[in-house]
């Protein structure tokens, strides 16, 4: 019987480390891949990070993408009431159109930070304005999606944008 279970254990150990994502396979087979998450680079969310390609000063979608062109409010509940409510605001029209984001971009970089403390958590002092250039090629972190495990780090692969046409 000992042997039996252990036998069972080992076959299912076995089947699943075989089944399990690496980097090695390629961006095809993860996103068929139910068992994993990709994390796209906030960048490319709004075009998508399988349909994105670059050119010295822009990353740009490859085909159009369905954008919001126009919300409404939608309120539930009473958001001044004791049982509370929420605004939810509504797309009511779509245009499919094409994304173009400049490689060079501003951002804003902390550049002193408070000391943790009993009044604070440790929040920056001082902003600065930096210049910054978006790669060709990033670094895309692929996590679980399945159970106990779901979110938690696997491995990070590097996606390479192609040139756009």
């Amino acid at each position: 019987m000992k042997f039996f279970m252990m036998a069972l254990t080992a076959a299912t150990l076995f089947s699943q480390a075989s089944f399990a994502a690496s980097p090695k396979d390629s961006w095809a087979k993860l996103r068929a891949d139910r068992n994993v998450i990709i994390l796209q680079p906030h960048v490319l969310m709004q075009m998508g990070a399988f349909n994105a390609c670059a050119t010295d000063t822009e990353l740009r979608s490859v085909n159009p993408v369905k954008t919001c062109t126009a919300y409404k409010e939608v309120v539930h509940g009473n958001p001044n009431s004791e049982a509370g409510g929420w605004i939810e605001h509504v797309c009511v029209n779509y245009e499919m159109r094409d994304i173009t984001v400049e490689r060079e971009h501003e951002e804003q970089v902390c550049t002193k930070w408070l000391p943790p403390s009993e009044a604070s958590s440790g929040e920056c002092k001082e902003w600065k304005t930096v210049v910054r250039t978006y790669p060709r090629d990033f670094s895309v972190e692929v996590v679980s999606a399945v159970g106990e495990t779901y979110m938690q780090h696997l491995f990070n692969k590097t996606l390479a944008l192609p040139d756009c046409k």
